[in-house]
């Protein structure tokens, strides 16, 4: 496996881990300054660590404790400098109301390599649905 490929996969383990966790320090030094991240609940798309932070602190404070992610299918193709992956994962946890969640999320990120350290420059994630009900597709236990 080339150098890059794999300082791509360490870094994508590494998001998954601070997401786990709810460690968002450690999860915004994994993304550029000028971050463009699309996601699946309004505002859909917003740029920037500060508006991304207040984002993963949103989704962080739906859960009572830790949110697991399995990650299935993670394809990286990655360069000296640029890089990109998607996947899908299983994202599972407790809400505060204590429903416990489990559903499926599609994920691209785009990579840049500034000033020697990969940095994710865009993430667009999605949720596949059932095209007859209209309603998010859920994994199979």
């Amino acid at each position: 496996m080339h150098t890059s490929e794999t300082e791509v996969r360490a870094l994508l383990e590494a998001r998954v881990e601070c997401s786990r966790d709810k460690d968002v320090e450690r999860l915004m030094s994994l993304f550029s300054p000028g971050i463009v991240y699309v996601d699946v609940v309004p505002p859909l798309r917003i740029t920037g660590r500060d508006t991304v932070r207040a984002n993963f602190e949103r989704w962080f404070g739906e859960y009572e404790g830790p949110i697991d992610l399995e990650t299935h299918d993670l394809t990286v193709e990655a360069g000296e400098d640029t890089a990109y992956a998607h996947m899908v994962h299983r994202d599972t946890g407790t809400l505060k109301d204590g429903t416990v969640r489990s559903v499926l999320v599609r994920s691209t990120v785009c990579l840049r390599r500034i000033e020697g350290e990969w940095l994710i420059t865009h993430e667009h994630v999605s949720v596949p649905i059932d095209p007859a009900t209209m309603r998010a597709w859920q994994p199979q236990e």
